[in-house]
Order: C-alpha cells, then structure tokens, then sequence
C-alpha cells in the first residue's frame, strides 16, 4: 500500500523566500543569541586586556565555540532559505528534501562538534 499524494498547493524548487514565522524564528532568535556570545567573548578579552593578563586556554575555547556557533548558524541559515526548512514537507520537492538531508547531516556534525 502506498501513502496518499501531497495536497494540492505549491511545489518549491529552489532558492524560496521566507514564507512564516517559523522561518523567521529559524534565522532569528540563533542571530540574537550568537550576538549575545560574540559581546561576552569580546568583553572577556577586553578585560583580559584591562587586567594585563594573559589570554588562556579556557579564552581560546570560547572564541572556538563562537566559531562553531557561527557554522551552526550558517547552516541553518542555507536550509531555511535553499531549501525550505519550516515548510510542510509536502510544500517541498524531492531533490529540496535531499538537499536539507545533505546540509542537515553537516549541521548535526557541527553540532555535535560543538557540544563534544
């Protein structure tokens, strides 16, 4: 037995703008947060500077967690607006279904990195 067709509406293809609030919550509320983290790491330095202290390892971890957190963001960014993340699935081709597979698996390896 096989699943029922998609609803009858609009079939996305390619590169599609933002269409809802949860896209917009997709690119939005990472873009807050990472801004918040950038500002503490920044200050961070600013008063390792001010101390004449010497940057530490624990300094370096925090920028190369910001580094991570950017690539996250960045993934998320190219499946929300390449590929239609916060769509119904049926809104979405299937070349565009394996493309956020694709970039998904790079997002959770990312991830992942980042929380290791």
């Amino acid at each position: 037995m096989s699943a029922n067709p998609p609803p009858p509406g609009p079939q996305y293809s390619g590169k599609m703008p933002i269409q809802n609030r949860h896209q917009i919550l997709l690119i939005v509320l990472p873009a807050v947060f990472l801004t918040v983290a950038t500002v503490a790491v920044v200050l961070r330095f600013y008063a390792r500077h001010l101390k004449q202290a010497k940057a530490l390892a624990d300094d370096y971890f925090c920028v190369l967690a910001l580094i991570i957190g950017y690539g996250s963001h960045a993934t998320i960014v190219t499946m929300v607006v390449g590929g239609g993340m916060g769509l119904h699935i049926w809104n979405l081709t299937t070349d565009i279904q394996w493309f956020l597979f694709r970039v998904g698996y790079i997002f959770w390896f990312i991830f992942i990195t980042g929380r290791g």
